[in-house]
């Protein structure tokens, strides 16, 4: 996902977790990621251009993402008990947080290859 699609939904993972562990010291840093990340995929995605072939994927794709993963985080906190919902989280979000370091690492090599690393349009204009 793209980072601001990516902050949000882990964001709101994370503070999902800290809300059924009843831990602000785990809830309440991942407000600010929750409020951020969503307002910037929103500015992000009205001014994306729709030629963007810089992404990987599509804008809407990456909302579509974002959308799906809270979906999932939401169910398993409303549907399980809270000690179940939150094991079941924790390990959800250990995954997640492996995939979105590790991604990096795996598409590196196709990067360099395909001379992928370009400047955005958005750096300096």
């Amino acid at each position: 996902m793209l980072p601001y699609s990516s902050m949000f939904s882990s964001g709101f993972l994370w503070g999902t977790y800290g809300l059924l562990q009843e831990n602000p010291a785990i809830w309440a840093p991942n407000l600010p990621a929750i409020v951020l990340g969503f307002v910037f995929t929103v500015i992000f995605a009205m001014h994306a251009p729709k030629e963007a072939n810089w992404l990987p994927g599509t804008v809407r794709m990456h909302i579509v993402g974002a959308a799906l993963s809270c979906a999932f985080v939401l169910s398993l906190a409303i549907m399980l008990d809270t000690e179940s919902a939150a094991f079941a989280l924790g390990w959800y979000g250990t995954i997640v947080v492996v995939i979105m370091f590790y991604g990096y690492v795996v598409l590196r090599p196709y990067r360099i290859a395909q001379n992928v690393f370009m400047v955005s349009p958005y750096v300096g204009s």
